[in-house]
């Protein structure tokens, strides 16, 4: 594989790891909310962090997808040659 080709496999690792972030910290704030109300209003349901955490991965997913987006399309642009 040529130098371009293993800088450009890199630059895929780490877009990728800066793509999951915004669902990462959704699903954490998520669920250190959950986890909170579930410990002041003696919640034992499981579903309730689960549906939270859906929630708050969704929100994160819509707040952050013009920028998702955008990032997606210069690395393809780059990619295949396009600038």
């Amino acid at each position: 594989m040529s130098a371009g080709g293993v800088a450009l496999v890199q630059q895929a690792l780490v877009l990728a790891a800066w793509l999951a972030a915004p669902a990462l910290v959704g699903a954490f704030v998520a669920g250190a909310l959950a986890g909170v109300l579930q410990n002041l209003l003696a919640w034992q349901d499981a579903a309730i962090g689960q549906v939270l955490r859906l929630l708050g991965v969704g929100a994160a997913w819509a707040v952050a997808w013009p920028w998702v987006s955008a990032e997606v399309l210069a690395f393809a642009r780059l990619a295949w040659g396009g600038g």
